[in-house]
């Protein structure tokens, strides 16, 4: 069995991959190989993946094709940061190749924290239609897919998939806070910084830890978790030591962890490693994940890095409040607290860090054994990603699936997806259901777990395609949206049969929160397609060049269509546009107001990253 990982930026730096590709290598059988589209090679010493670098598409492409599925493996394929558009866009133009070869895609540990309305629409029309299954880290991530229309029983609730890593046997730990920090976004609020500095400052100097200022993202960059640390401890008054950005394996930061005392941090997995070495740790709610897993947790978080209003419920005044002020206060309370108040970010923490600290501080032998019981359950949900891609695989054919024990899995749950309160369990449509369905276009047939593995290329693919229309009967909102016309899935840029004034797909660049993506060159670009003929929506997502007066005209076969002026901001404007194609050969035309750059030698007018004709 091969199985092939999509692109979602893995391996650029962060030290989370290399954990959730070792635990996801534990789930497989032997015999079972990955492949990954990788950021960067790094040195891996997995015996069964193998990266290849995710420029060379033509590689890529080529895994694809001799895979068995594809994964979408242990990512946030959904953010609420960093203006949300990474990397929910690569990851779609990657699921689309996927679907072209005839490979059934599962999303395997993943989270959804979507901010935006194009988020939502996206994941309901494009992502639900074309993934097979989900397992998902979190309450808030399988909610999102089930109010965007996925049938329940393709969405399971597991846990991070890092969770499925050993933890170490504790020693006594020396009296060091670990601390993690982050810029991202924020590395203009010194106010922040500053008063995190003072926090942790006046913690150490009365608790008299020493501070270890930890990265978890180890590339060069203002934005990233070395300049934030050498920053940080520019600001400190006592001494800190600095462990250094390098590639590092997983378990040698969980055991540099488990010989802290505390940790503070701003990341995910990060807050993990804390977790699985058990070091109670103060997370910053730094996004959708990261609130959900001090939730997971009860754990105090020190303040929301973003802007987020309000507070949880229940918090205030009180015993639920924010943290008691004192060892003294902190040891009266049980190990659970509840959330601290929320933070706007650029306002100093206000005395809450430094409580939360304090109050870690005098709990830390019942936190401790508080978190590894949490830990544990988290470890027994994320052993679900594996039972729910092996049993997908299984009923698309193409492997056997172990009968699970008295219809229990191995966490002692049932078997069965978990169903929402409120909501009706949906039964499985029989295939004269699927033939007396208006939407049913195809013969199907049901795939019976324990057949052989199905090696065939042809026969493969035949079987994902009607387990997809399957299961696109089942409940799936997104294939209501798709038959009415809002589908605007599919390859981001047009199959052309020639084009002109425009430049080969470049990208996709996290680091500037780009997809795939090209640019239109001045003073014109022309593209042409092949049509059966009809009423069609031309879809357009394009962002202006360093003119803040740039407008586009856009003609199909001769006849305008709209100009648009894209404005002051260099943001991406979407255009929906009613157009109607002819039988055969047809002509798009772009035309620009201007173009040209100081910094480069091409004629750049506009930036792309969808130009597509859908079904009107």
């Amino acid at each position: 069995m091969q199985l092939h990982c999509l692109y979602v930026g893995h391996f650029a730096g962060n030290l989370g991959d290399s954990a959730m590709f070792e635990a996801l290598e534990s789930l497989l059988p032997p015999g079972w190989t990955l492949t990954c589209e990788a950021h960067q090679i790094r040195p891996w010493p997995g015996g069964h993946t193998r990266l290849i670098p995710h420029e060379d598409r033509h590689a890529c492409d080529e895994a694809l094709a001799a895979a068995d599925a594809a994964l979408i493996p242990g990512t946030t394929i959904v953010t609420d940061l960093h203006g949300g558009e990474w990397p929910i866009v690569p990851i779609l133009e990657r699921c689309w190749r996927a679907y072209e070869l005839g490979r059934p895609i599962h999303a395997v540990g993943v989270g959804l924290y979507p901010m935006a309305a194009w988020q939502r629409r996206r994941i309901a029309s494009e992502l639900i239609p074309l993934v097979d299954s989900f397992s998902v880290r979190d309450a808030a991530s399988r909610d999102v897919l089930l109010a965007a229309g996925a049938a329940a029983e393709r969405v399971t609730l597991a846990a991070d998939l890092a969770f499925l890593l050993p933890s170490p046997v504790r020693g006594a730990a020396a009296p060091v806070v670990a601390v993690n920090v982050v810029h991202e976004d924020w590395r203009q609020c010194g106010d922040f910084y500053d008063g995190v500095a003072q926090e942790l400052d006046a913690f150490a100097a009365e608790s008299g830890c020493r501070l270890r200022l930890m990265c978890n993202e180890i590339r060069e960059g203002e934005m990233f978790d070395g300049a934030a640390a050498r920053a940080l401890a520019g600001r400190l008054r006592g001494a800190a030591e600095l462990s250094p950005p390098a590639w590092r394996a997983p378990r040698e930061v969980i055991a540099e962890l488990a010989g802290c005392e505390l940790a503070v941090s701003m990341r995910y997995h990060f807050s993990i490693f804390a977790a699985l070495a058990g070091t109670p740790w103060i997370g910053f709610a730094r996004g959708g994940k990261m609130r959900a897993l001090c939730e997971e947790f009860e754990a105090p978080a020190a303040a929301r890095m973003g802007s987020i209003s309000g507070v949880r419920e229940g918090a205030g005044s009180g015993a639920h409040g924010g943290a008691m002020a004192g060892p003294q206060a902190g040891a009266m309370a049980g190990p659970q607290v509840g959330l601290a108040p929320v933070l706007e970010m650029g306002k100093p923490p206000g005395g809450r860090l430094l409580s939360a600290l304090r109050e870690a501080w005098a709990q830390r032998v019942e936190r401790r054994a508080e978190q590894e019981r949490v830990t544990a359950r988290l470890r027994e949900r994320a052993g679900r990603c594996g039972e729910v891609l092996r049993g997908a695989l299984a009923r698309e054919g193409l492997v056997r699936q172990a009968p699970a024990l008295d219809g229990q899995t191995e966490d002692g749950m049932s078997g069965e997806a978990p169903v929402c309160e409120g909501q009706m369990r949906e039964a499985p449509a029989s295939d004269a259901q699927l033939r007396e369905s208006p939407n049913y276009e195809v013969q199907t047939h049901d795939v019976l777990a324990g057949e052989p593995p199905v090696r065939d290329a042809q026969t493969r693919a035949g079987l994902a395609g009607e387990a997809r229309v399957r299961r696109m009967h089942r409940g799936s909102r997104a294939w209501d949206l798709a038959r009415g016309g809002e589908f605007i899935g599919g390859p981001p840029f047009l199959r052309c049969t020639s084009e002109e004034g425009i430049t080969p797909a470049e990208g996709p660049y996290p680091q500037f929160d780009l997809p795939v993506v090209r640019w239109g060159l001045g003073p014109q670009s022309v593209l042409r397609f092949a049509s059966s003929g009809g009423a069609a929506v031309l879809c357009i997502e394009a962002r202006r060049n360093d003119d803040p007066h740039q407008a586009i005209e856009l003609s199909l076969n001769g006849r305008l269509v709209a100009r648009h002026q894209f404005g002051p901001e260099a943001v991406f404007h979407e255009l929906r546009l009613p157009v109607r194609t002819v039988a055969g050969e047809n002509e798009l035309r772009m035309e620009y107001q201007s173009w040209g750059s100081k910094d480069d030698p091409r004629e750049l007018a506009v930036l792309f990253r969808r130009i597509q004709i859908t079904a009107g």
